[in-house]
């Protein structure tokens, strides 16, 4: 059985069942896994080329209850994803195994609004920057049972915040591609609504005449006005 990118729903019948799905990775990939199961009970792990590279229960697996990275590196090759039971567990499971080069682009400078249906899912976004450039995160208004996270070009993890709290501004470091990951909860049991808007912050130049009164607008947050004379 494959997997990747795809909702896999299925059921350990019998207690110590165990069931595997398989795939194969073309390139070097980031990869998300996203619990749609709130059960610390039962278990997962992924395995390739360099071995065993995460076991995590699918409770502490994504969204609110895990707040290091989610991200996983994986190189190129075969890899078996096999979920397992803890103790005498048997019951259903939901996953899904994301690649964040299937991120879909995030628009920067407008409110960009959507719904995470189920509320448990994650939603993958990304946009491309520039070292140096800085950013700011607005979560216009959200709830708090859901988090946000955002990871730099090579994987690591810049931030994570409940959808309630603002990030930034930022400096990001390197040139390259972003990606914010929205994450519901696992055990979020309603669709999640949000609006978010990330804005790429542009400093403004403007001359000032020596005793005239200077008027000006600061359209972005945390923006600034550097004035010659």
């Amino acid at each position: 059985r494959t997997v990747k990118g795809e909702v896999v729903s299925s059921t350990l019948a019998n207690p110590g069942e165990r069931d595997s799905y398989t795939f194969t990775l073309a390139q070097d990939s980031r990869l998300l896994f996203d619990s749609l199961t709130a059960n610390d009970n039962v278990g997962w792990s992924l395995a390739g080329p360099t071995g065993t590279i995460a076991t995590r229960d699918f409770l502490r697996s994504d969204g609110g209850n895990i707040s290091g990275s989610t991200s996983l590196f994986a190189l190129a090759g075969d890899y078996t994803l096999t979920v397992f039971p803890g103790g005498d567990f048997a019951g259903p499971y939901a996953f899904r195994l994301l690649d964040m080069a299937d991120a879909t682009t995030l628009p920067l400078g407008t409110p960009v609004t959507g719904s995470l249906d189920p509320g448990n899912q994650a939603r993958v976004l990304t946009f491309d920057a520039a070292a140096g450039e800085r950013f700011f995160f607005d979560a216009q208004g959200q709830n708090n049972s859901s988090v946000w996270r955002l990871f730099d070009p090579s994987g690591r993890q810049l931030f994570f915040a409940n959808w309630i709290n603002d990030q930034g501004p930022l400096t990001l470091a390197r040139s390259g591609r972003y990606t914010l990951v929205l994450d519901g909860g696992v055990g979020n049991a309603t669709p999640q609504n949000y609006t978010i808007q990330v804005t790429k912050i542009v400093d403004l130049a403007d001359t000032l005449i020596l005793g005239s009164t200077y008027q000006g607008t600061l359209p972005l947050p945390y923006q600034s006005t550097d004035l010659a004379f």
